[in-house]
């Protein structure tokens, strides 16, 4: 059953690095780099640092560390004009991705409380220069830190 939908903006660069900023219905930012991972939420004034753990079996892996995300997965169907593939089927977040004309689309991941979450992308860019301002850490002074 669907639940709520969100909106935002994706960006990633390997080998590990990425912000993921949604704007409604909260706006929340998700900010990995390296080895810290920021959990942000503005309406709350609050981030919260967690230092990276082995990211192998998670969806975060496949979205930063894989060439493409077909490396390692193995096909599985095709629906509406996107090409399905299966990452690490037996892990504790099974993950797909969907291709079309050969970019990605789509993804299709279960999280911890095993709901499955799709995230569609639009207007994606690939291969397109990002400032490396993108990927830093800037709260305001209300903000409350929990490390």
């Amino acid at each position: 059953d669907f639940i709520s939908q969100t909106t935002g903006q994706v960006a990633f660069q390997r080998p590990q690095q990425l912000r993921w900023h949604t704007h409604t219905p909260s706006e929340q930012i998700l900010l990995l780099k390296d080895v810290d991972l920021w959990l942000i939420d503005n309406e709350l004034e609050q981030a919260v640092l967690q230092k990276n753990k082995n990211l192998a079996n998670t969806a975060l892996h496949w979205l930063i560390r894989e060439p493409n995300g077909k490396s390692g997965a193995k096909y599985s169907h095709s629906a509406s004009g996107i090409d399905w593939y299966v990452a690490n089927k037996n892990a504790s977040q099974p993950i797909s991705f969907g291709f079309t004309g050969g970019n990605l689309s789509a993804i299709s991941l279960q999280n911890e409380l095993e709901q499955t979450i799709y995230i569609n992308f639009t207007n994606s860019k690939i291969n397109s220069k990002i400032a490396p301002k993108t990927f830093e850490l800037n709260l305001g002074a209300d903000f409350n830190i929990i490390r």
